[in-house]
């Protein structure tokens, strides 16, 4: 699958990569900014499909937590029917909204830690930090 390459925000000052939004660093307010492109691929860590969706949304409303490779983590918009975690997705940018689809480029390898493994499998996991 030749997916475009993703769009994020990295911080010069703390290094923090988040997905694009305005304004300064969500982690620690500096405005010194720049733009990185990274994989579009990703694992998915959590799906549903939501029964009664907000307005405008269709039902079922299908949503998967997806980690990117490079440790970033994106709400993203899936296929019916929801992917299992640890399913390796293309995720696209389709102007404000995330979408994930599978990846199809033969690979069977999961990225990281998907349900059952040991904690010592795959990379190591951030602890949450929550923007300031």
């Amino acid at each position: 699958m030749t997916a475009r390459p993703l769009l994020l925000s990295r911080c010069r000052h703390c290094h923090n990569r988040y997905l694009p939004r305005p304004g300064p660093c969500p982690r620690c307010s500096s405005a010194d900014l720049t733009p990185v492109s990274i994989s579009p691929k990703g694992a998915v860590r959590a799906s549903t499909a939501i029964e009664v969706p907000a307005a405008g949304w269709t039902p079922p409303h299908p949503l998967c937590l997806v980690e990117l490779a490079e440790g970033t983590w994106v709400l993203a918009v899936g296929p019916i029917p929801t992917l299992p975690v640890g399913a390796e997705v293309a995720v696209e940018r389709d102007e404000a909204i995330y979408r994930a689809t599978p990846w199809t480029d033969g690979s069977t390898r999961a990225l990281g830690r998907g349900e059952g493994d040991s904690p010592s499998a795959g990379p190591r996991q951030r602890s949450f930090e929550p923007p300031r």
